[in-house]
Order: C-alpha cells, then sequence, then structure tokens
C-alpha cells in the first residue's frame, strides 16, 4: 500500500512538474514580445493615432494571454480529476451549429466556409459544456491551420456502434505521422505561427483530455486527398 501511495504521489509531482515546465516556456515569447512592444512604444514621443496601435497591438497580446491561461488551467483541470463531468441528453447538431455560428466570420475572412449538415435527432449524452470545448478547439484550429481556399465540414451518423462526429477540411502536406503527432502539446501543424493568433497547440491536447473524461473516442486521421479528419466516436447515446 506504500509503494502504491509513493507511485502516485510521483506521478502528481511529475504531472506537476510538466504542466509548470510547458506553462513556463509558453508563456515566455507572448510576454517578452508584450514588454518589446511597450519598450519600443515609450522609446520616443509618438502621434494619438500611433498610440492606439500600439494600445491595441498590446491589448491584442494581452487577449493571448489570456486564451493561454485560460486554456492552460483548463487542460490542468481536466487532466487531474477536478473537473467532473454532467451528462444529458441533447440534440449535437444544436451545439455544433451555434459553434460554427460563432466562427463563421473568422471562416469567411480566410476564405473558407463552415457546412454542418448533421440530422436533428442525432442525440448525445454527455456533459454539453466540455463536448462544446471540444468542437470549438476542433473547428476553431481547422478555421486557422485548414487550408484557405476549401470548406470545414461537420457530418454524423448514428450507427449500432453509436453516434459518430467527422470534423474534416482539406490541408497541406501532412502525413499521418504529423497528424498523430499533433496530439502533443504546444505542437503546431504550422511552424510560421505563433502564440499571436491565439493558437498555441494545445487544441488536439485538450480534445483528448475531454475524450478521456467523457468517455468517447476520438480518432485522427489524414486521407490520400490530403483532408484531415477529426472523427468523435460516442458509444452510450
Amino acid at each position: 500500500r506504500l509503494n502504491g501511495l509513493l507511485s502516485r504521489m510521483r506521478t502528481v509531482l511529475e504531472r506537476e512538474k510538466t504542466f509548470t515546465a510547458d506553462f513556463s516556456h509558453e508563456m515566455r515569447t507572448p510576454v517578452a514580445g508584450l514588454r518589446s512592444t511597450l519598450e519600443v512604444g515609450l522609446s520616443r514621443e509618438r502621434t494619438p493615432t500611433e498610440y492606439r496601435e500600439l494600445l491595441k497591438e498590446s491589448l491584442d497580446m494581452s487577449l493571448g494571454l489570456q486564451s493561454l491561461t485560460e486554456t492552460m488551467l483548463t487542460l490542468r483541470r481536466l487532466e487531474s480529476g477536478a473537473t467532473q463531468p454532467r451528462a444529458t441528453r441533447f440534440p449535437v447538431a444544436e451545439l455544433v451549429a451555434e459553434v460554427a455560428a460563432s466562427l463563421a466570420d473568422a471562416a469567411d475572412g480566410r476564405g473558407m466556409t463552415l457546412k454542418v449538415t448533421l440530422e436533428p435527432d442525432l442525440v448525445v449524452f454527455t456533459d454539453r459544456a466540455l463536448l462544446e470545448l471540444a468542437v470549438r478547439n476542433l473547428l476553431g484550429n481547422a478555421v486557422a491551420h485548414g487550408r484557405s481556399d476549401g470548406d470545414i465540414l461537420v457530418c454524423g451518423n448514428n450507427s449500432e456502434d453509436g453516434v459518430t462526429l467527422n470534423f474534416s477540411n482539406p490541408c497541406d502536406h501532412c502525413s499521418q505521422e504529423d497528424a498523430t503527432a499533433l496530439r502533443a502539446r504546444f505542437r503546431r501543424g504550422d511552424s510560421s505561427r505563433s502564440a499571436d493568433d491565439n493558437h498555441f497547440g494545445l487544441g488536439l491536447a485538450l480534445v483528448d483530455a475531454i475524450a478521456q473524461i467523457l468517455g468517447f473516442q476520438a480518432d485522427i486521421m489524414v486521407t490520400d486527398a490530403n483532408v484531415f479528419v477529426v472523427r468523435l466516436l460516442f458509444s452510450d447515446s
């Protein structure tokens, strides 16, 4: 029993150590960027318009820091078991449509269209708030990293295995190995992007954590036609 207790304590300590290291590493760049922007802005007198641009840029960086902090804390609560699911039965099409509507402008800005083709009677039994967080991360990633001339599609069906939801979007030069590696924290498909766009490479790690808590299956694949697909399977719906 003592060995088991020590083993669990070691696991908790390692998890805390990893979280602290990850959080510190990812915060370093945006904090340095914000400081540099403010120092440059204060280096000489500027016009009111230039000050407004400086404040806008600083605000965007601050919002990025806030988003990163909230995402990391959510991931930490999920992994530690501090967040307990509250399952209800609800039509999943309504949830996906709401999230898609909130991202429509961002998708349009990249020349993309969000298309949701889910039957109204497609029902799942799970925690609505956590599933919404997973869907928002999946669609947000697709908008930010998908090929700009392609559509983001969400479809699903009800079978003997349960309810299946498919999230897909065209991608460029992404292999199955690359797609699988994106499950790791802070792993970005496009290394040229930075935390300035409020995407930190945490989306799929967060989806994995939610899947483990809610008990659904999350699979990632890339088709021969260069389409990035995330499939969620709810076996108890």
